[in-house]
């Protein structure tokens, strides 16, 4: 699977829904800015998908990040879920 690349870079932030059929907060919605970012989310015809990676803790976290700077690959999104119930 290719990363689709950005056309710039973006900070935002945004909500999960809850999806009552998987009874889990699970529904992500991109904002306005991050479709704009790419052009290709768009694109009814297009088929996308995505990858998310936790690393278990900090050292792998740092060997995956030096591995990308290594090899100048596809720079990641940063996604951190927030409590937002106080």
């Amino acid at each position: 699977m290719a990363i689709i690349k950005p056309y710039y870079g973006f900070n935002t932030k945004g909500k999960l829904y809850y999806n009552p059929g998987a009874r889990a907060w699970g529904i992500l919605k991109l904002k306005k800015d991050i479709i704009n970012t790419f052009p290709k989310l768009t694109k009814r015809r297009e088929k996308c998908g995505y990858k998310m990676v936790y690393p278990h803790n900090y050292d792998e976290f740092l060997s995956k990040i030096q591995k990308i700077v290594d090899q100048r690959g596809n720079i990641p999104i940063l996604l951190f879920f927030e409590d937002e119930s106080s």
